[in-house]
């Protein structure tokens, strides 16, 4: 009985050990897992699916276009960091800190932001839609063309248009796709220029 006990606990250790291992990787140069320090780093476009950054240094971070859907970015320090355009769906951003961060035409929908620091955030063209601000501190420098449909405690961010979609992106692409309707959610023309660069990392 004793034996089988034992073989028991190094089987769950083992299999802790693996998912562990699993997660935890190195893309260009940052190591990733909970505790990582990869400031300044060049990420642009990569697949971090689900990737587990919690209580990281991730400050003038380049994750322009990259993929963290699900990601848990909880407690990180994002100031500076460059996430135009990214995938962050249903990623946890729970007390971070995103000041001075550009997150332009980046998806955030569902994504949980209480308690996060978003002073003096790029949030041009964004899409927050149904995301938690609950809590958080701060209020973005840039929040045009933004959509805010059924985000949570997003009214003192947008003057009341929760529901609407933001501005709506009134150029078009080019400038050529008409007026897109207020509160509408075509694609502003941050978005279909690429944005500004932001303020990437430096490798």
């Amino acid at each position: 009985m004793r034996s089988f006990v034992k073989q028991a606990v190094l089987s769950v250790l083992a299999l802790s050990l693996f998912s562990s291992a699993a997660q935890a990787r190195t893309v260009k140069g940052c190591e990733t897992g909970a505790h990582a320090s990869c400031s300044h780093k060049d990420l642009h476009g990569q697949n971090l699916h689900g990737v587990d950054l919690r209580y990281s240094v991730l400050d003038h971070i380049n994750l322009r276009r990259a993929n963290l859907e699900g990601a848990n970015l909880s407690y990180s320090d994002l100031s500076k960091a460059d996430l135009w355009g990214a995938n962050l769906k249903g990623a946890r951003l729970t007390g971070a800190k995103l000041s001075q961060a550009n997150i332009g035409c980046a998806d955030l929908t569902h994504a949980n932001l209480r308690h996060a620091h978003i002073e003096h955030l790029s949030a041009a063209g964004a899409n927050f839609a149904h995301a938690d601000f609950t809590a958080s501190v701060g209020a973005p420098l840039s929040t045009a063309g933004a959509i805010f449909t059924g985000a949570i405690g997003a009214t003192r961010l947008t003057g009341g248009l929760e529901g609407n979609g933001g501005n709506g992106g009134n150029g078009g692409v080019g400038g050529l796709g008409g007026n897109g309707g207020a509160g509408g959610t075509g694609v502003s023309s941050v978005c279909a220029n690429g944005g500004n660069g932001g303020n990437g990392g430096n490798g």
